[in-house]
């Protein structure tokens, strides 16, 4: 994946399960120039695609999130490496500067197991949001089918959140239209 190295930098984490600090490779969307927003409030970008280094991945013990949400995680290092640790003994997890898409899906899917055991509140808005972003991946690469399948599981979860109350007033409104433009998509 070829990135412009002018809209990536590098910024110090501090993981919230292991306590050790990091690097990991940011984009900076901020700089770059949209030209298009999808109905599901995807933006496209005529730089590069940012969302492929949305998620951060600790390389100790391989706790991930989205990057708005890093810090936010609450799980004890038991009960992570309990959810984490059958995965860390059979899969390879490349942490690299210019990830691979393999990588960059590995990384989005250990951020949806860490959503399930490291997040109580906003978890089905946090798994709505990697859900949503694994669709448009799926979509950039060619897979119908899996991008139906994170389609639906991203309506499930907003459609969980809204049932939940695990939205304020300002997010409530964006999130019902985009159920909605996902309750079209799902049929």
């Amino acid at each position: 994946i070829n990135t412009p190295a002018e809209y990536l930098s590098e910024r110090y984490f501090s993981c919230p399960v292991c306590k050790k600090s990091f690097r990991s490779t940011v984009a900076d969307a901020t700089s770059l120039t949209a030209f298009q927003t999808d109905d599901d409030y995807r933006k496209h970008y005529s730089e590069f695609e940012p969302i492929l280094y949305d998620v951060i991945s600790c390389p100790n013990c391989w706790y991930s999130a989205l990057r708005e949400y890093f810090n936010e995680g609450l799980a004890t290092e038991y009960l992570f490496n309990k959810t984490v640790q059958p995965y860390k003994a059979t899969l390879s997890f490349v942490f690299d500067k210019a990830p691979d898409i393999n990588g960059i899906f590995m990384a989005y899917y250990f951020a949806l197991l860490c959503a399930e055991s490291c997040f109580v509140n906003g978890k089905y808005v946090i798994t709505g949001k990697l859900w949503l972003r694994l669709a448009w991946l799926y979509k950039d690469c060619g897979d119908a089918e899996m991008e139906s399948y994170a389609i639906t599981k991203a309506y499930e979860a907003f459609t969980e959140a809204y049932a939940m109350s695990q939205l304020d007033g300002k997010q409530l409104q964006p999130m019902l239209i985009l159920a909605g433009v996902l309750s079209h998509s799902v049929g």
